[in-house]
């Protein structure tokens, strides 16, 4: 998972100013490990479904056997990448919903 985070740090760094982050289920540690490294860079954390870890608790710490073994293997079995999602499709969808279902940010 360090590369994981590492490659989120390096883009938040690439931002001009504070960044919002959005998790949706295992990204939610990785985005609280981000946050924790780099807070002055983060503005907001949004957790959708997300994993959030008590500290020094992993994933698989707090999931049945059966669960973290169906997680590995799907971990196996996907090519995982970052998606850099546009800025435009943040700023005209991503903040227009989020404004309806949780007020202004």
């Amino acid at each position: 998972m360090t590369d994981y985070i590492e490659r989120i740090m390096a883009e938040v760094r690439k931002a001009d100013r504070p960044v919002v982050l959005a998790a949706h289920s295992s990204a939610g540690f990785l985005v609280q490990s981000v946050a924790a490294k780099i807070p002055d860079k983060i503005d907001h954390l949004i957790f959708n479904n997300a994993f959030v870890l008590p500290h020094g608790k992993c994933q698989f710490d707090i999931v049945s056997p059966d669960v973290a073994e169906g997680m590995t293997q799907a971990a196996v079995e996907v090519k995982h990448e970052l998606y850099r999602v546009p800025a435009q499709i943040i700023h005209t969808r991503g903040v227009a919903c989020l404004k309806r279902n949780i007020g202004n940010i």
